[in-house]
């Protein structure tokens, strides 16, 4: 009798797994059509960051913390297109919830969550930098960083975010916009401020005493105090400008001539 109620309980165990799996494929079907929908809408309206739910403020600056939003887009009654500076696109419903995530949240045959490119269309590309699932808990980065950065920075540094990109680099966020690069044992490869150019070719560096005199006087009169951390030169001819305005990252974004466009997150 025993093993009879071990089947039938084993049978129910079963079945809800079942049904789970099929409630699941049925949300990462129903947001991958959203985001086909979404990414070919020909009604898309240009949006501000400051006007974006803040769930995808939040969630772009946790999980992209090394990149910044370029462009925001909304279909109405649908969803959110966002473009970053590495030109991976990125998509949300109406509320702010990542489509990505859950469209890539089906297991495999093997029972893995398989490992998904981030964004679709002309930019869209693979995870060279890291994204969907390639955060690190702190904890568990390897002591050698630590002892890095507190020798580096100082024991006041703080480690915010910390993710492995696709050649197994540890790329870690800390105080000040700070972007660290270290290899898979720990050792120190390089530093970025504001932004890291994991792919490159996405623009060419422009030394701070290069900027045009129209970019550096915007940037004086309307951010007093401000400190220029990085710059560089699209290939469309635009100036984007990352600057540290009472601690917290602004990017700027000026035409060639050096007249003002845009500001991002």
């Amino acid at each position: 009798m025993k093993n009879v109620q071990n089947v039938f309980a084993a049978v129910i165990t079963l079945g809800i797994l079942l049904a789970s799996c099929e409630q699941l494929n049925l949300f990462s079907n129903k947001a991958s059509d959203l985001i086909e929908e979404i990414a070919s809408a020909d009604n898309k309206t240009t949006v501000s960051t400051a006007e974006l739910p803040a769930e995808i403020l939040t969630y772009v600056s946790t999980n992209f913390f090394e990149t910044y939003i370029e462009t925001a887009s909304l279909v109405e009654n649908t969803g959110y297109e966002i473009t970053l500076g590495s030109e991976d696109q990125l998509y949300f419903d109406t509320d702010g919830t990542s489509l990505d995530s859950v469209a890539g949240c089906q297991n495999d045959s093997t029972g893995n969550r398989p490992r998904r490119g981030h964004g679709r269309g002309p930019h869209a590309h693979g995870q060279n930098c890291g994204g969907l699932d390639s955060l690190v808990s702190l904890e568990s980065l390897p002591a050698a960083i630590y002892t890095y950065i507190s020798t580096t920075y100082g024991d006041s540094a703080e480690v915010r975010h910390a993710k492995l990109d696709n050649s197994g680099q540890y790329v870690v966020a800390i105080t000040g916009h700070i972007i660290l690069v270290f290899d898979a044992s720990g050792n120190f490869v390089e530093v970025a401020q504001i932004i890291r150019h994991c792919r490159g070719g996405h623009g060419t560096p422009v030394a701070v005493s290069d900027l045009l005199a129209a970019i550096t006087t915007y940037i004086n009169t309307q951010y007093p105090g401000a400190e220029i951390k990085k710059a560089f030169q699209k290939d469309n001819g635009n100036f984007v400008v990352g600057i540290l305005y009472n601690g917290t990252r602004v990017i700027l974004v000026f035409d060639a001539s050096g007249n003002f466009l845009a500001v991002h997150a």
